[in-house]
């Protein structure tokens, strides 16, 4: 569509006034985020010669509506956890039984808030990386007999445990025997409830589910110093998404912008 600014061959897309999500100081739409997983899972195809590659997948696979309405009972949830997840697999249905994948990483969207819940298929882990301080961070991880008793990272673990168990993944039972832990990070924020897409996205693109201390991800602790990270990471994230590989619009935006600059790309 020409209101589009990013497109996978797929179909994930985003439209012109969705970019300006990644203005200063505004919260970001699921959209973003949503096209963020489908522009990294195409990279994660280089990765595939060398390493198990990883998974991002959608905040459809989790909706508010599938984890809290008493109208969703076990056989609902797993189809419509499997629906998304064939979108976010581009209907590639070798590839729906996740035996390819190391790692499996779920942007969850709770209650106006971004974090993350990654399965290492690999080293048997499941990891909450939730950029807020526990103080001030909605996200636990208690458990319940009942299904709506438990915390949203335990729901996940519950839904993930029982499509695995649906494919026959190896190592369903294994990963089952383990609960979510959170992360501990030197960056947590206070105060700071705008830019948690942005620390999403970041930890999206860096997770490869190794430990902390040897986790790289470029956040100063300092508050000042992690605003200007977040404000470059804006800047940089939407100059990404539309110049990737993965961006079917690519060109023709590439080409706008330069007719707008009056620059001849052909010299």
């Amino acid at each position: 569509m020409a209101n589009d600014i990013f497109c996978t061959a797929y179909g994930t897309h985003l439209m012109h006034f969705h970019i300006l999500d990644l203005l200063p100081h505004v919260w970001l739409s699921t959209g973003i985020i949503n096209c963020w997983a489908s522009m990294l899972n195409h990279d994660e195809v280089k990765r595939r010669e060398f390493t198990m590659p990883r998974l991002l997948c959608h905040t459809t696979l989790f909706t508010e509506e599938m984890l809290t309405k008493s109208s969703y009972d076990d056989n609902k949830r797993l189809d419509m956890f499997t629906s998304a997840l064939r979108v976010v697999l581009e209907e590639k249905e070798e590839l729906m039984d996740l035996k390819e994948y190391g790692n499996l990483i779920f942007p969850i969207l709770d209650r106006g808030h971004y974090y993350l819940v990654c399965f290492d298929l690999k080293n048997l882990a499941i990891t909450v990386i939730d950029n807020m301080d526990p103080s001030e961070s909605p996200v636990k991880t208690f458990d319940g007999n009942d299904f709506f008793l438990k915390s949203t990272p335990m729901k996940v673990k519950d839904v993930v445990v029982k499509y695995l168990k649906h494919v026959r993944h190896p190592r369903c039972h294994d990963i089952a025997a383990r609960q979510p832990v959170r992360l501990e990070i030197s960056w947590a924020t206070t105060g700071n409830y705008e830019d948690c897409g942005i620390y999403a996205m970041r930890h999206m693109e860096t997770w490869m589910g190794i430990t902390e201390d040897r986790w790289h991800v470029g956040f100063p602790t300092e508050m000042a110093k992690a605003k200007k990270k977040i404000a470059q990471l804006r800047k940089k994230y939407a100059v990404k998404l539309i110049t990737s590989e993965a961006n079917i619009h690519r060109e023709r935006i590439l080409k706008e912008a330069y007719q707008y600059a009056g620059i001849n790309r052909d010299k």
